[in-house]
């Protein structure tokens, strides 16, 4: 090897420019390429670049990095007194150095780790249910580590590593069972591939049936009538966490009914909820919502639980389906889908906003009011028309502009500006008229407006106050440019 202290001033240079670049990772484990790239050096850089090379990595090939080490199976379920297959449990490392490799805690009896190699190998003598092993690989620049979940097997022990050390979550189909008939084996879903040694319940599965604690299965033949479904909670454990969830069971007969349909449940109309309908929550921060709790009209419901998180603060209970708590930021106005689990699935939408001020929570409350006073007498309860009637129900007639919708509320249909005796919805020609609003003075009409938008219309917005007085005002100065004779300008004026 070239002594790098006996070169010259110049040499001495090219050595410190080598030793900058392989620092900046142009040498990196391609030297070549920092040859190609020093090019105008010459031939007598080659040997002063190759010595910078080695005294860099003081002769033991070590780099500035910590290893990084994976095994191509995070999860090993092994047979007791079968050899390990060695490719299960490859290692894969990074660039940087390894001097050797350790275990914590030791591995199952029979089985070792090859300190130089990290390869785990051997014959298991002894059953051992799932557990974490954490192999550390070390060197110069530090250390890197690795997680394993382990499981021995035997007539004892059942292994169910999955993927490796990650928390279960587990699911299972309702069963609806008949009284003294044996029901098909309800195997455990675990949609996170984790590792679990054991399964639990949290209260007695009905008469006939049971869980194995090992592998989730429940199975058996129930002996006792149920008049109704009921909820059991089965946790599955493992190295890496627990997860629970509920299963629902029926047991009937040919001649005793056990509801068995699939649930049909609805949200409150407004915040606060009063009745079945399109759920909307519309609140400010820091201010506790009404508990909004699902109306359940068709089959038992098991669980609920939401698509996607819900704004911060608020919670849906998986068990009653309540949606509660205090939001603690603002939140634009979004739909949530919350899904009742039964024999069979229903799925609800809630639209949830936390606005800065409780300005369009009010507007709600008034419009709902004049909805049902006004309004539905017409357009029917469901907003879905009737005849000589337009729907306001997923009307783009509607939809398409609100300052056309707030000038028929001050008018009616027709009017001086929409003249025509006829109306397009949906693709529907109807003919008939709109009386204006009566004494709706223009935050009542703001209210209406928004309320008949977000609850039949998906809209996330509201009307303001302000934008109904601006038309007003608009539809005044036209008015009073026709006349008297052809416009009365008093008619437009805000009770």
């Amino acid at each position: 090897m070239i002594n790098v202290s006996e070169v010259n001033p110049m040499e001495e240079e090219m050595v410190q420019v080598s030793r900058r670049m392989l620092l900046r990772g142009i040498l990196g484990r391609r030297p070549s390429t920092a040859l190609k790239t020093l090019g105008a050096f010459g031939a007598l850089a080659a040997p002063i670049i190759l010595a910078a090379l080695f005294s860099s990595c003081n002769d033991t090939g070590t780099s500035p990095y910590s290893p990084i080490i994976t095994y191509r199976h995070l999860g090993l379920a092994i047979i007791r007194n079968s050899p390990i297959d060695p490719a299960d449990s490859v290692v894969a490392t990074g660039s940087a150095a390894i001097t050797g490799f350790t275990v914590s805690p030791p591995l199952p009896a029979g089985l070792v780790l090859n300190a130089k190699t990290g390869l785990i190998s051997g014959t298991p003598t002894v059953s051992e249910p799932a557990a974490n092993y954490t192999v550390t690989a070390s060197g110069p620049s530090g250390a890197g580590t690795a997680v394993l979940t382990v499981c021995v097997s035997d007539s004892t022990v059942i292994c169910q590593v999955g993927k490796g050390p990650f928390a279960p979550n587990i699911s299972y189909s309702a069963i609806a069972a008949d009284s003294g008939v044996p029901i098909a084996p309800d195997t455990v879903v675990d949609t996170a591939g984790g590792a679990i040694s054991s399964y639990s319940l949290t209260s007695a599965l009905p008469p006939g049936l049971s869980l194995n604690t090992q592998t989730g299965i429940i199975s058996g033949t129930p002996t006792k009538l149920m008049d109704v479904a009921a909820n059991y909670a089965v946790t599955a454990t493992g190295p890496s966490g627990t997860a629970t969830t509920i299963v629902g069971i029926c047991v009937g007969d040919a001649n005793n009914f056990c509801d068995e349909r699939a649930p049909e449940v609805s949200y409150g109309l407004l915040y606060p909820p009063n009745k079945s309908g399109p759920g909307i929550i519309w609140t400010t921060p820091n201010v506790p919502i009404a508990p909004d709790t699902p109306g359940s009209y068709q089959g038992p419901v098991m669980t609920y639980s939401a698509v996607s998180p819900l704004p911060a603060g608020i919670s849906l209970n998986p068990v009653t389906g309540v949606i509660s708590g205090t939001p603690t930021q603002t939140f634009t106005a979004q739909d949530f889908l919350i899904v009742a689990h039964g024999f069979g699935n229903d799925t609800e939408t809630v639209n949830i906003a936390v606005y800065p001020a409780a300005y369009p929570t009010a507007l709600l409350t008034i419009g709902e009011a004049r909805f049902e006073a006004v309004c539905q007498n017409c357009h029917g309860k469901d907003a879905k028309g009737a005849t000589g009637t337009p729907p306001i129900y997923h009307s783009d007639f509607l939809s398409a502009s609100p300052q056309r919708a707030i000038r028929i509320q001050i008018l009616g249909l027709p009017n001086f500006v929409d003249t025509a005796n006829t109306i397009i919805v949906d693709g529907d020609t109807i003919q008939g008229a709109m009386m204006p609003g009566e004494n709706a003075s223009d935050s009542t009409i703001a209210g209406v407006l928004t309320f008949v938008r977000a609850t039949f219309n998906d809209f996330t917005d509201y009307i303001p106050v302000s934008e109904v007085s601006q038309v007003r005002d608009s539809l005044k100065i036209v008015c009073g440019e026709m006349g008297p004779v052809n416009c009365d300008s008093t008619a437009l004026d805000a009770p």
